[in-house]
């Protein structure tokens, strides 16, 4: 009797775990689903690399800058770390973040600058690993204290 009891509460945990898992993903879907309207509507319905407007909701790609894997999922959400893509820019253009990460990155670096600098900064970069050291603070330093600074 004891042992049908135990089986008994270990079904219905296993019951409970997964309705939460279910309602986990469903509140998940809602949140990737408004950030993606929400990036939409930034963008203007306009793929960001070609400039083309789109206005097949299925043509329009928003991409993660920053995956949402490692260290980053607080940024999973964030309407930064979301750009509006064309099938074609998405996967297989020059400046593709699939084709090129490295071509896109300086593309963003040029052209949405305050996003590059916003997600590197949620990344946990500095300014010196950020390339935004001033002139004035390199002129000050002596010849051999640079590799000084970067140590520290």
């Amino acid at each position: 009797m004891a042992k049908k009891i135990r089986r008994k509460k270990k079904i219905l945990k296993s019951v409970l775990k997964m309705r939460e898992k279910r309602a986990n993903k469903r509140q998940l879907n809602i949140d990737i689903d408004k950030w993606k309207s929400d990036v939409k509507i930034r963008d203007g319905f306009t793929c960001q690399l070609c400039n083309k407007t789109i206005l097949d909701n299925k043509s329009m790609h928003v991409h993660h800058i920053v995956p949402n894997v490692f260290n980053y999922k607080n940024l999973k959400s964030d309407i930064q770390n979301g750009i509006l893509l064309c099938p074609y820019c998405h996967k297989w253009a020059p400046y593709s973040p699939h084709m090129n990460s490295i071509l896109f990155a300086e593309w963003l670096k040029i052209n949405r600058t305050e996003i590059y600098y916003y997600l590197l900064g949620k990344m946990g970069a500095t300014e010196f690993n950020m390339g935004k050291v001033h002139e004035p603070v390199i002129e000050q330093l002596s010849p051999g204290s640079y590799d000084e600074v970067v140590k520290t």
